[in-house]
């Protein structure tokens, strides 16, 4: 799995094209839980996209 920063959400794309061979996951942390360090919830968010691969 690949989470990337807001800050470089403008690489998914890229960063989709270069995993999906591997069929690695890829998303962006969600600006508000990144800014608050919000381990908890950005945990919860990975493990649902985990579960959904």
């Amino acid at each position: 799995m690949i989470l990337l920063g807001p800050q470089v959400s403008f690489m998914k794309k890229a960063a989709e094209k270069t995993a999906a061979p591997y069929q690695i996951p890829v998303d962006v942390v969600n600006v508000r839980l990144y800014g608050t360090a919000n381990g908890e919830k950005i945990l919860e968010h990975a493990l649902k996209l985990a579960n959904e691969s």
